[in-house]
């Protein structure tokens, strides 16, 4: 099984073992995934590529698929959740304009949490300027974009950060009024 944290052009998240199912109850991991308690995270089907056998310290490499339900809790001993529809998530739309001529433009989901959702939207926006701008050295980023909040103004950012933390920087002004919200 697998859960989701974020989804569409960019892809994090973690696989584990399915305990048991119940009906449409679901039960995996055997140990918690954050220890979040009550979350809203999409629980996907999930593939196992490889096995990399170890005494010490054994891993899989996998990836996530199809959303077939909600993981709703992380506890000590499991994560658990229902077979149905997935939570809901936010959308953000992202469009790199480059010096060197090109445009591109990327759309993704992040789960909807008050600690993931600005991290993962801050390591989306790095990772990106990160492969296709330089991710040491010098660098100058001309951010601009808004945040859209239901019921409410949109938040506008205009800004202009340069020097060797350029990427970092500009990256941090769209995750802290995400961790402000």
């Amino acid at each position: 099984v697998g859960v989701n944290l974020v989804s569409g052009d960019f892809q994090m998240g973690a696989t584990g073992t399915v305990t048991e199912v119940v009906g449409n109850r679901v039960y995996a991991f055997g140990h918690p995934f954050y220890n979040l308690g009550p979350i809203q995270f999409p629980m996907t089907r999930a593939y196992v590529h490889a096995l990399l056998p170890s005494l010490t310290s054994s891993m899989k490499i996998a990836t996530t698929g199809a959303v077939v339900g909600t993981v709703s809790q992380d506890r000590a001993t499991t994560i658990a959740g229902m077979l149905g529809q997935g939570p809901s998530m936010i959308p953000v739309k992202m469009t790199l304009q480059s010096d060197r001529g090109f445009k591109k433009s990327f759309e993704f989901q992040v789960v909807n949490d008050q600690v993931f959702t600005p991290l993962f939207t801050y390591a989306s926006v790095l990772s990106t300027l990160g492969s296709y701008e330089r991710e040491t050295g010098a660098a100058t980023f001309s951010i601009k974009g808004k945040l859209s909040v239901k019921s409410h103004s949109d938040i506008e950012i205009d800004d202009l950060f340069t020097g060797d933390r350029a990427a970092l920087n500009a990256s941090g002004t769209v995750m802290a009024p995400l961790a402000f919200l």
